[in-house]
């Protein structure tokens, strides 16, 4: 019988090294993670953007409360069906649709901002929308990975998503709020629906 020899083991070593990253060497799911991590930090950002902008208008704790339920109500709700219908309808159609959605909430608020006439029950209406854009986007962005990358990588694609928004979840509401100092709130919400649209393209 055939002896194994030391070398042998050198690509799985290095094999092992690359296995961490190894869904981004797939073009397709390359452009997904991108697309998911923008978007994710868009997400981020709003819940800072929002509770900034409800604070400044009211100083009520109550209008911020249901400011921020107006979005993960819907989300929580519709989940089911945002699942069901990723199931039925194209995928990528589902998320360029729903991040498109996403960036003109984001860019009708910083314009009402920018011209004085942002009221409460707008940002209650707009969360309550983008709410409901989330529960389609995210059932459909994740059921889009195992047709991106082969059986063997489902688990490394996935793990990528998941941390990708991990990360989106320290550095988006830090960024959001080192933005607001120096191009003000409705700049912000400015960079949301740019960063909204690059997900979406």
């Amino acid at each position: 019988s055939r002896q194994i020899t030391g070398p042998v083991d050198a690509p799985v070593t290095q094999r092992g090294r690359l296995n961490t990253f190894a869904s981004l060497a797939v073009a397709n799911y390359r452009w997904h993670w991108i697309s998911g991590i923008t978007a994710s930090m868009t997400m981020q950002m709003r819940q800072i953007a929002r509770g900034w902008l409800v604070y400044g208008l009211s100083e009520s704790p109550l209008d911020l409360a249901l400011v921020m339920a107006s979005f993960g109500v819907p989300m929580t709700l519709l989940s089911l069906v945002g699942g069901a219908v990723a199931d039925r309808l194209p995928k990528r159609t589902l998320i360029f649709a729903t991040n498109l959605g996403s960036g003109l909430s984001s860019l009708l608020i910083g314009l009402l901002v920018l011209q004085g006439t942002v009221d409460l029950w707008h940002l209650l209406a707009i969360g309550f929308l983008d709410g409901a854009l989330m529960a389609f986007n995210i059932p459909s962005r994740q059921g889009m990975i195992p047709a991106l990358v082969g059986r063997d990588l489902i688990m490394n694609a996935s793990a990528l998503s998941m941390g990708a928004m991990n990360a989106s979840r320290i550095v988006a509401p830090a960024l959001a709020g080192g933005l607001i100092p120096v191009i003000r709130i409705e700049g912000v919400f400015f960079v949301m629906a740019l960063f909204n649209v690059a997900a979406a393209l």
